[in-house]
């Protein structure tokens, strides 16, 4: 008697076949920071570019029309990326892929090495007010920011208004909320930096040393 075949997946395995191209970057989707009295805007990506070295199966989860936040998607179905193909995902979709356990949190299939950095915030909550988890991409060795490579995936209109590139179609939602969506990631990026305040904060009257 022939026993059944299982499918094991060991942790990690398949970090090799994913490989980080590029953020992709919206006209519309863009927050402000404060440096010495000085106001700087800068793009937040609205996704990533990645290349497949063997065929895989990812999720399809397109951003609600009137989305509060970058996570507000619904997984609608899958589709098979081919060996050798570059492809789109939005947050939702990269989280969902990245944080399987044949990739364990890290895709190192290209010059650079990405992992996934999950954060939770008060200004993503579910309807229960749980916080809902969103990822960041960032190099495991190097000093440099995945933010300095990027594709702008975003055109402008002759009203000066702006629209996805031909390519781009998933991402059409960012074309119809000009200053919304800016507005939602520096909230959390604002949130982010009171949460790190606070521990801060914490650390230094409890005396806590993150080194030990």
């Amino acid at each position: 008697m022939v026993g059944k075949e299982k499918n094991i997946i060991i942790t990690g395995s398949k970090s090799g076949e994913i490989g980080f191209v590029c953020c992709l970057f919206h006209h519309n989707v863009r927050a402000t920071r404060t440096e010495k009295g000085k106001s700087y805007k800068y793009y937040q990506p609205v996704g990533w570019k990645f290349i497949a070295f063997e065929d895989v199966e990812v999720c399809i989860a397109p951003l609600a029309e009137d989305f509060k936040h970058a996570m507000d998607c619904e997984i609608t179905g899958y589709r098979t990326v081919k060996k050798g193909e570059e492809f789109l995902l939005n947050r939702y979709e990269t989280m969902e892929l990245i944080t399987r356990a044949e990739y364990n949190g890290i895709f190192t299939g290209n010059d650079f090495a990405v992992f996934g950095d999950i954060k939770r915030s008060e200004a993503r909550v579910d309807s229960k007010g749980k916080k809902i988890p969103m990822v960041a991409l960032k190099f495991q060795h190097s000093i440099k920011s995945v933010k300095d490579y990027y594709e702008i995936i975003s055109e402008e209109n002759e009203d000066g208004t702006y629209q996805v590139k031909s390519g781009f179609e998933s991402f059409a939602v960012y074309d119809k909320v000009k200053g919304t969506a800016a507005k939602h990631f520096a909230a959390e990026k604002a949130h982010q930096r009171r949460e790190a305040k606070c521990t801060a904060s914490r650390e230094f009257f409890t005396g806590v040393d993150k080194n030990n």
